[in-house]
């Protein structure tokens, strides 16, 4: 016993290796400059008159809790991107988790690191691993680097795409085309999911639109409700005071999104005084967006309403000079490919019911043909460059108000009034098409869509002869989805649909799906146009009619892709 008492008395007065006025030199110096290194902290040691083992000075650390771990790698931030993420933080702080759950993110991102590319130590105390001092910072667009797009959500990570070249904006909308709604899909996002954008877009001005807004939201009135608010909601000016109108009484009155004084609370014994005050309350948008939404929740006492705010940017109206007479209301356009006997036949026929009328052709043939004429302009294509792209080209070069679509094949007759199918477009402005009949059928069609499940896609049905209720005062018309290859269009509606490119041999239908909610299509009866007799040549077939059904397989997979379909049925 007297041994053992002996011995530890002995190890007790033993002097520690280090003085406590290195010890503190030791922490305070770890703790201005994390990264310092044990060789470094050995030479301050020794500085100081000690002069110890590198064990020694991290035993000495420890005992203050300060351990050498890895350090993080984080990308160097300015003070004005630091500013931003911090306005962004506090603008979504009300957020739901749901909400982030739907949120896919998405950058593009070369780094080339500071120094090499190993392991680099700092002393750091817990949950102190992201600070600025325990960190090593790295930069975008270095050198030496391949350059990286992906996404994520909270769901996992999505597709990763290397990116060759320089990024411009065509390569970015290759990549997101390819590849988000895949990734939206593996990620389960469903269709509804907000995509948050890299800083390229502001910088290459790419427009995109947002795949969810505030608008989407589900609101409920609740019975039995004092508050008076516009159940509708309200439209506004970006970035202008706008009065909300019918709110009342004692209120408090809260936006979801927005900056300065989202809050406003109102409190008065006068229910006058009050309801005076609420007359004068504004909504003024902070961030400028040409179609947006917000929410207002409106309160009082234990009672809760919300009503959508609409963020508009009035559109500039587009005026024609209507003129006195048809020929300055409508353009007839016409897409030709090697048929110049028959284009002939059909502006004879033109010129007999209608000779002032401007015609415009679109002409893609391998040997072209000038063709002459009053008012006739004829815009040449690169050979064989299809349906479509004509189509395009021809309505780009329309300023009238309408345009007459025509076959190169068709024949005017006694029946083909234009002027009918005129009246029809300037009684009812909501119409963007109106056709009539080739040969007394008038071909239309009728159009439904199921958007299916999320992840699979959708369902369209096009059923031949279908179609929903006739235009007031015009019995012979009705509306439906699509019609026949003769028809009056409302200019400024169609250069907003375009024709797809893509599609350069037979195609009609397809245009009138692209348009499937936002063209209002007719159908009417008592206009109608011949078919001259058919005089196809052989190398008008051989792109007409190509051998095997490679075209149609086309066809299939780009409604397929484009319209994210899983089935189709023609009817």
């Amino acid at each position: 016993m007297k041994e053992h008492i002996s011995r530890s008395t002995v190890q007790s007065i033993i002097p520690p290796k280090l003085t406590d006025r290195t010890r503190r030199a030791l922490v305070r110096n770890v703790t201005k400059c994390p990264k310092l290194t044990l060789e470094e902290l050995r030479r301050t040691a020794a500085e100081l008159g000690e002069s110890v083992h590198g064990t020694t000075i991290s035993r000495t650390l420890h005992k203050s809790v300060l351990h050498g771990r890895v350090a993080r790698r984080k990308p160097l931030l300015k003070g004005g991107h630091k500013k931003s993420r911090l306005k962004f933080a506090r603008s979504h702080m009300e957020d739901t988790a749901t909400v982030w759950k739907k949120v896919l993110w998405s950058d593009e991102t070369e780094i080339e690191l500071f120094g090499p590319n190993a392991k680099r130590y700092v002393w750091s105390k817990p949950n102190t691993a992201h600070r600025p001092e325990c960190t090593i910072p790295s930069v975008k667009y270095g050198g030496g680097s391949i350059m990286l797009w992906g996404c994520f959500s909270s769901a996992g990570t999505g597709k990763i795409v290397r990116i060759v070249g320089k990024m411009d904006e065509a390569k970015y909308r290759d990549i997101l085309e390819e590849n988000l709604l895949e990734s939206a899909r593996e990620l389960r996002l469903g269709r509804r999911f907000t995509l948050s954008l890299s800083c390229f877009v502001k910088r290459t001005g790419l427009k995109c639109q947002s795949l969810d807004t505030e608008l989407s939201k589900l609101l409920l009135a609740l019975p039995n409700s004092p508050l008076q608010y516009p159940i509708q909601g309200v439209t506004v000016v970006p970035l202008r005071s706008s009065l909300i109108p019918g709110t009342s009484p004692w209120v408090t009155l809260k936006v979801s999104k927005g900056e300065g004084e989202a809050k406003l609370t109102l409190t008065s014994s006068s229910l006058e005084s009050l309801n005076a005050v609420l007359a004068t309350i504004s909504y003024t948008s902070t961030i400028y967006h040409v179609h947006t939404a917000d929410l207002v929740s409106f309160c009082f006492e234990n009672h809760e309403a919300m009503f959508p705010i609409v963020i508009r940017q009035p559109q500039l109206p587009v005026m024609f000079n209507m003129g006195t007479d048809i020929n300055s209301q409508v353009t007839i356009t016409i897409k030709t490919f090697v048929r110049y006997n028959n284009l002939k036949v059909l502006l004879s026929s033109i010129r007999s019911f209608y000779p002032d009328m401007k015609v415009i052709i679109a002409d893609d043939s391998f040997k072209p043909e000038k063709i002459t004429g009053e008012n006739i302009q004829q815009y040449f294509m690169p050979p064989a460059q299809g349906w479509f792209p004509g189509r395009n080209l021809a309505v780009s070069q329309v300023t009238t108000k309408y345009f007459l679509w025509l076959d190169d094949d068709f024949l005017f007759t006694k029946d083909t009034k234009i002027e009918k199918l005129l009246e029809v477009m300037e009684a009812h402005p909501e119409l963007d098409v109106v056709g009539g009949s080739v040969q007394g059928n008038r071909f239309y069609f009728s159009i439904e869509y199921d958007e299916g499940e999320e992840t699979e896609g959708g369902c369209l049905y096009r059923k031949s002869r279908g179609r929903f209720n006739a235009l007031p005062d015009y019995p012979q018309c009705f509306l439906v989805s699509g019609v026949v290859n003769f028809f009056l269009a409302r200019t400024d509606s169609v250069q907003k649909s375009r024709f797809d490119p893509l599609l350069q041999r037979v195609a009609h239908s397809e245009w009138f799906m692209d348009g499937l909610g936002s063209l209002m299509v007719a159908s009417c009866g008592g206009v109608s146009i011949q078919h001259q007799h058919k005089t196809n040549t052989n190398l008008y077939n051989k792109y007409r009619k190509p051998p095997g059904n490679s075209d149609q397989i086309f066809k299939y997979q780009l409604h397929f892709f484009k319209n994210h379909l899983k089935c189709i049925k023609f009817g």
